[in-house]
């Protein structure tokens, strides 16, 4: 199963979960906003030099709809701006808010990139979610699950949902559900 982190990277919770994921020896995916991973490159380099896959989750990471057809140029602007950050070509794709109706799938097109989406969503990204309830959401991983987590968040419901302790909580309780199932870690492939 995949572990995938979107919405960073985030100076004080991207380290953390980075962190969380090296002391339990799991590589997972990150999907990066491009204007965040313009003013974190450092973090968006760490990420590749632990053995994470990196992929694009727009440049602004727009509210779905909002920007019309505007979304093919933000579809392309976020994959080279996390391509500059990384120093090698992007493919991976997350759409924001998982939304892909047809002008997504054009600009996906435009953009160039492979998209991927989850079978999990522990909605971590609710205000005043706790590791307990993160943890529970999870309770029915199986094989080939991915599963959707964030190291920041983009334009949060309320203002508290920007703290990610709950979710860097998580991540090793996280890790032991899986195992305990029998199951290890994939990040996610781009297609030959």
């Amino acid at each position: 199963m995949a572990l995938t982190f979107d919405d960073g990277p985030d100076p004080r919770f991207t380290p953390l979960v980075l962190e969380a994921l090296a002391t339990e020896g799991v590589q997972a995916t990150f999907f990066v906003v491009g204007e965040r991973a313009a003013r974190h490159p450092d973090l968006v380099r760490r990420i590749l030099r632990e053995g994470h896959a990196l992929g694009s989750h727009s440049h602004r990471h727009p509210e779905p709809r909002s920007l019309g057809w505007g979304i093919v140029p933000d579809f392309v602007r976020g994959r080279r701006a996390v391509e500059r950050a990384a120093s090698q070509p992007v493919r991976l794709f997350r759409p924001p808010k998982g939304y892909a109706g047809r002008k997504e799938h054009v600009a996906m097109a435009a953009a160039r990139v492979e998209p991927w989406l989850w079978t999990i969503d522990v909605e971590d990204w609710q205000p005043g979610v706790t590791a307990d309830q993160i943890v529970a959401g999870a309770a029915g991983v199986e094989a080939g699950d991915v599963l959707l987590l964030h190291d920041a968040i983009c334009g949060p419901l309320a203002p508290e949902a920007t703290d990610r302790t709950a979710t860097v909580e998580a991540v090793p309780r996280l890790v032991a559900l899986v195992r305990e199932r029998g199951l290890g870690f994939v990040t996610l492939p781009v297609a030959g």
